[in-house]
């Protein structure tokens, strides 16, 4: 009985001593306050250009920026290095758009932003020159079969590109297209369903960046660059973009892309705002959130075709993304393409496509 009262007892005096151990401590939170963040680019592909004016704060993920978050009052152009002033209007929610209709920006020419806020601020980007496009020299489509609760099976952009070994080159790759959605669509008469499929614009935001420091003057090979998701079987339509971007754009992408890479252990270094090339005018020290870049660039559009690859299998794979309500489809999915009812064509293809390439994209075992 002593000897179970003396360890009860030595318990006891552990648990104390390991809870007196044990303190508050406040840990500073880093917060710089209200800035203004600058998101904008120049290319020299047709206009209109945008800028997009926001300030800084808590904002939800995934979540429209709030109105009082937008500023909407500043008085926005971009120069050239020749002298040239593109003004740009406010079109709303913060975004600015080139007004000039005809100006396309020139390979060889350095652009800068000038944003005069209704305080008296003034913020100038530094000078970014549209470089000579790389073109690329082939793609593949292929098709990949996982799938979990987060998406479906997808088709996968793959690029090949012979990269200029006379000059130092960054790359940064986008994607756009149109994907197929479906509903149980809507009642039209005996045995009649109407609107039951469309077509979902689509944005990739895969970050897909890299150097020539390792490869220059080689040749960059299976590069994956963007995912097409595979909702509903039928074609998709794909347009991505290979861009030449500047080294200070490369460099201010990347730290973006090694903070979002961070697991958050005790070794990672705390997350910090990244500083772009947008500074106060008066105050060099006083400098914007967010980049203006230049940039050239090379398209290719593709319309994509599963062959060999059974709607069955497509269908399970999508079964969990089937928003099964008698609605159509268009005013189900975000940014779906509207369409008549017959007798006009149903789920008709998005303009600009006329041109592009066809590509057959069949299952294949590993």
């Amino acid at each position: 009985m002593k000897a179970i009262q003396k360890y009860c007892l030595l318990g006891l005096f552990i648990v104390v001593s390991a809870t007196s151990c044990i303190k508050d401590v406040e840990v500073p939170l880093r917060f710089e306050g209200e800035r203004l963040v600058v998101e904008g680019q120049i290319s020299n592909e047709p206009g209109p250009y945008n800028i997009r004016l926001t300030l800084s704060g808590a904002v939800a993920a995934g979540t429209a920026v709030p109105e009082e978050k937008q500023v909407t009052d500043a008085q926005v152009s971009v120069r050239d290095d020749q002298g040239k002033i593109i003004p740009f209007v406010h079109t709303g929610s913060g975004f600015y758009q080139s007004d000039d209709p005809s100006f396309i920006g020139e390979v060889g020419r350095s652009y800068s932003a000038d944003i005069r806020l209704a305080d008296g601020r003034n913020f100038i980007s530094l000078p970014e020159k549209i470089l000579t496009p790389v073109q690329m020299d082939s793609f593949q489509i292929r098709f990949v079969p996982d799938y979990n609760r987060f998406h479906p099976a997808y088709f996968r952009t793959y690029i090949y590109t012979t990269d200029p070994a006379d000059q130092e080159n960054y790359y940064k790759w986008e994607a756009y297209g149109y994907t197929r959605r479906k509903t149980l669509g809507v009642g039209c008469g005996f045995y009649c369903i109407m609107f039951d499929k469309c077509l979902q614009y689509r944005t990739d935001n895969e970050m897909s960046i890299m150097s020539d420091a390792d490869i220059n003057g080689g040749r960059i090979i299976d590069k994956g660059i963007s995912n097409s998701y595979i909702f509903d079987y039928g074609t998709h339509f794909i347009d991505f973009s290979q861009l030449s971007i500047s080294k200070s754009y490369f460099q201010f992408l990347q730290q973006y892309v090694d903070q979002v890479a961070r697991t958050g252990s005790i070794f990672d270094p705390l997350p910090a705002s990244i500083k772009g090339n947008i500074v106060n005018a008066a105050n060099q020290n006083e400098y914007a959130l967010g980049y203006f870049s230049a940039r050239s660039a090379v398209h290719k559009k593709v319309i994509i075709t599963p062959y060999y690859i059974t709607e069955y299998l497509l269908d399970v794979s999508a079964n969990a993304f089937f928003e099964r309500v008698s609605q159509p489809c268009f005013d189900v999915y975000p940014d779906a393409v509207r369409y008549d009812p017959p007798p006009a064509p149903q789920v008709p293809p998005p303009p600009g496509w006329e041109n592009a390439d066809s590509v057959r994209v069949n299952f294949k075992f590993p």
